[in-house]
């Protein structure tokens, strides 16, 4: 169902030697009911791929697939939703996205 990068060959929840903290988001499979609800997590999945290594994107760390869910693993980002900080300061998203070194291209909007 996804690319081919989704990792099926370690178990969920291994601990692998690693000091890190990372995220885990979680899309249950019973939330995609239609192609569009498929295609947009696949999109996601290949943007955060594309855009990896970028200094103002959460880095995908790795993607997994089970029976009712997929995980998608990143590095964990304090602070609370992106969107909301946004929403709460006065500088137009186009302008931040601008300052930020971010191509309008890559723009979600």
């Amino acid at each position: 169902m996804y690319p081919p990068h989704v990792s099926n060959s370690r178990p969920i929840g291994e601990v692998l030697a690693c000091n890190l903290v990372l995220a885990c988001k979680s899309i249950s499979k019973d939330r995609l009911v239609t192609d569009e609800d498929v295609k947009s997590v696949k999109l996601e999945i290949e943007i955060m791929t594309r855009l990896l290594g970028h200094p103002n994107v959460v880095d995908l760390k790795d993607v997994y697939e089970e029976e009712g869910y997929v995980h998608l693993v990143t590095e964990l980002c304090e602070g609370g939703e992106l969107f909301h900080q946004l929403d709460s300061c006065q500088v137009p998203r186009m302008e931040f996205w601008f300052c930020q070194g971010i191509d309008k291209r890559n723009a979600p909007y």
